[in-house]
């Protein structure tokens, strides 16, 4: 096959998949994920080969915004995980995954049955336990993953469902490909996300944003005038004034959990902090 006959197959195969895929079917389109990864490193080492700086800059460009879009499905993917429950999988499925992803053959696999979950105490306590094994992270960056999937994607409701975010506005424009940096919503979700007392939306009380520009409006639609600005440098600096002033106007974030928390060992010491508040305090 020449490389334009590939670039009409690949524009077909883009076009056929508007629809939803049934689960009998998830292993193939597994597999052709696994290769169009494959087909990518390929390109870009072909297109390296090419002395031209309009294909370099095509190129880089193309890397970019995928790498964008890598971004936006690790926060989808924690998502994924922790609405399907994947860390109860037994380890049998685990290991068939595991070798078909070595093997780059998930056709292998048989996805129309239903999977096999641990019914007693499983070897991964939480999403985030899973994702740190299952894809290599330290569990403190697995477990960032899944906040910020928290904050951009969907809460999790009490009944094992979703909620759309707290932050409407930012996953919205987190979610849609344009010209914002994910990377920049992200912190920026992050650092209201300090403005707002502690979310209940597992306990069946999703809570609204509160914090509240001195106009009175959300800082929330603040944040997302600034980052439309389409200067990058000016956009930065004005995101990072109106936090700043907001910290500095209100003096504090939100009040830490109380409680008792394990800190490590120290010299054969356990060490704990302790943090009261009112009459606990007492």
């Amino acid at each position: 096959m020449g490389i334009h006959q590939l670039a009409a197959a690949l524009q077909v195969l883009r076009n056929a998949i508007t629809t939803s895929i049934p689960r009998g079917a998830a292993a193939a389109v597994l597999e052709v994920m696994a290769s169009c990864c494959a087909l990518l490193a390929k390109l870009s080492e072909a297109l390296h080969g090419i002395d031209d700086p309009r294909v370099a800059a095509a190129h880089a460009h193309l890397i970019e915004q995928l790498f964008h879009d890598t971004q936006r499905e690790q926060l989808r993917s924690q998502i994924h995980l922790e609405s399907t429950g994947a860390h109860l999988l037994e380890d049998d499925e685990l290991d068939a995954l595991r070798q078909a992803g070595e093997q780059h053959a998930y056709r292998q696999l048989d996805l129309a049955t239903a999977p096999r979950l641990h019914a007693g105490r499983a070897h991964y306590t939480s999403t985030a336990d899973f994702a740190a094994a299952w894809l290599g992270l330290n569990y403190y960056g697995a477990a960032s993953r899944l906040h910020d999937a928290h904050l951009l994607i969907a809460r999790r409701a009490m009944d094992g469902g979703t909620l759309t975010p707290r932050l409407a506005g930012l996953a919205r424009l987190y979610q849609a490909p344009g010209a914002v940096d994910p990377r920049r919503i992200a912190q920026a979700a992050r650092a209201l996300d300090k403005f707002e007392p502690a979310d209940t939306c597992f306990e069946g009380l999703p809570l609204p944003p509160t914090a509240r520009h001195t106009d009175g409006a959300l800082m929330e639609e603040h944040v997302l005038a600034a980052l439309a600005e389409p200067n990058r440098t000016t956009s930065e600096k004005q995101v990072s004034t109106l936090i700043s002033d907001y910290r500095r106007e209100h003096g504090k974030q939100r009040a830490p959990e109380t409680g008792i928390f394990f800190r490590g060992t120290r010299a054969g010491v356990d060490c704990y902090d302790l943090r009261a508040a009112g009459e606990q305090a007492e």
